[in-house]
């Protein structure tokens, strides 16, 4: 019995060495591939207002994606001749009351505050450069030669010096820190009441806006040498920065997951599409082509299935997909200059033809919806309102408002 129990104890060893033999080591995990499609959501931002499209982009990642239904019918709600010429690469912003604000250049206007109806609540004269933003208590931040606070009746709440110009549009941070930076390459963090919280001097600075991470937490801004810099938005600090000959006519667009895509130049002026992850690390590169020595400044879209939409350098209109691939290349029949375009609650896009002029609405397949001529030439940025209706300018003095 005895020599029986040990002889059992033998087997059962035996057969367990052979299955450990025979089993494979463990390898690494291999990384998995991108997928094509990723749900977006609209990040909480508690230090905007509570309105449609508080800033020019609409929000600090930016991303010129609506929450909302755009034109559905393509007809022109009004169009008039304002007091000042809507700056080039400059949107609207949205109050909570549905009040839209206008930056531009004039000899005696730059600022309008207009009605949804396109009537003017009040104008003021000063040298202004960039895109309004609305904050949460209804302050409105704009930047141009100096930084002004505004009330929402007009009045100046705070104001500072030409030291702290800014161009394209400020940053919001998500705890109501003001971002901003001059023409000296100084970065500044500023608190809600106008006071210096931090400044960090990069140098040459690009002239794009800068954005934000989901959690608010980190600032990319373009920096010298065509770099995209991120910074620890708390204090400061650079917590890397990447350079591939980025060029910063707009600013970076940054994704729900947290990944940021820019435009870049390459040799013999190819123009890329970089995205990266949130450490700095490619994700993919995609080749424009050719693209001369300027590439769009009309920035990158991401509709809610995290496809981006780009302008094609003045000749149509690209679509990715999440993982970088080509979805689709709209070519423009006739010549356009740069095309921002926009994205409404749907994944319908809005693309604003400068030179035809005309605003053409496609589904996101790439198919046409609708096309509408509009009055104006270069037209710049819009912003979406709650009830659909679409507000933008153009570089005749024109401001038009799109059902």
């Amino acid at each position: 019995m005895f020599k029986k129990s040990y002889l059992f104890l033998l087997i059962l060893i035996l057969l367990s060495f052979a299955c450990t033999r025979d089993k494979k080591p463990l390898e690494p995990v291999a990384p998995a591939a991108i997928p094509s499609t990723m749900p977006q959501i609209d990040i909480p931002w508690p230090s905007l207002a509570d309105s449609p499209w508080p800033m020019s982009t609409v929000n600090p990642q930016g991303i010129a994606r609506s929450r909302y239904l755009g034109p559905q019918e393509g007809e022109v709600l009004w169009a008039i001749v304002s007091e000042l010429t809507p700056l080039d690469e400059v949107g609207p912003a949205i109050g909570p009351d549905g009040i839209i604000y206008f930056t531009g250049a004039g000899i005696t206007k730059s600022f309008l505050a207009l009605t949804p109806e396109g009537h003017i609540k009040w104008s003021l004269g000063f040298q202004l450069l960039t895109g309004p933003i609305v904050a949460a208590d209804s302050t409105i931040y704009v930047g141009g030669r100096g930084f002004y606070a505004l009330r929402p009746d007009g009045t100046v709440k705070w104001a500072l010096d030409d030291h702290y110009t800014t161009e394209i549009r400020p940053l919001l941070g998500i705890d109501g820190t003001i971002y901003t930076k001059n023409g000296q390459g100084t970065i500044y963090a500023l608190t809600p009441t106008g006071n210096i919280k931090w400044q960090n001097e990069i140098g040459q600075i690009g002239t794009g806006y800068m954005s934000s991470s989901p959690d608010g937490s980190t600032v990319y801004a373009p920096g010298r040498d065509s770099t995209l810099i991120a910074l620890d938005a708390e204090n400061g600090t650079i917590l890397w920065s990447l350079k591939t000959r980025l060029r910063h006519y707009a600013g970076p667009t940054v994704d729900s997951q947290g990944n940021v895509y820019c435009y870049c130049l390459e040799s013999q002026n190819e123009g890329f599409v970089y995205s990266v992850n949130p450490s700095g690390k490619l994700r993919w590169k995609f080749k424009i082509g050719r693209v001369g020595t300027q590439p769009p400044w009309a920035g990158i879209t991401i509709d809610y299935n995290g496809y981006c939409y780009f302008d094609w350098v003045s000749r149509g209109i690209i679509s990715l997909d999440y993982a970088g691939n080509l979805r689709w290349k709209l070519n423009y029949p006739d010549g356009v200059l740069d095309c921002p375009v926009i994205c409404d609650s749907e994944n319908k896009l809005y693309i604003l033809n400068g030179e035809l002029p005309r605003v053409q609405c496609y589904f996101p397949d790439g198919t046409l919806r609708f096309s509408v001529e509009v009055q104006g030439w270069y037209l710049n940025p819009a912003a979406i309102g709650h009830n659909g209706t679409m507000y933008f300018g153009d570089n005749t003095r024109w401001i038009v408002a799109l059902k």
